[in-house]
């Protein structure tokens, strides 16, 4: 774990551009035993399918947060109606 998050903060991240789509999507592993979960959030550009950002930790809001900033993705209100 310590060695893939090592590698991971090493990577440079492309900059993200405004008017294109991303998608945003997660992936769940362990490391040693399947009790030790780990999960990776990652966006991907819509078109193309090139990573444009990823996080690695425990599943949580700031690991999803961390990759939407990156985005620079504005809060939208959605209504059910």
């Amino acid at each position: 774990m310590k060695r893939i998050l090592i590698i991971a903060n090493a990577i440079a991240l492309p900059p993200s551009s405004k008017g294109k789509s991303y998608e945003v999507d997660e992936m769940r592993t362990y490391i040693k035993h399947k009790k030790k979960l780990i999960w990776i959030v990652y966006a991907l550009e819509a078109k193309t399918k090139k990573v444009t950002s990823f996080a690695i930790g425990s599943r949580t809001n700031k690991l999803l947060n961390t990759v939407l900033k990156t985005l620079k993705i504005p809060k939208q209100n959605y209504s059910t109606e």
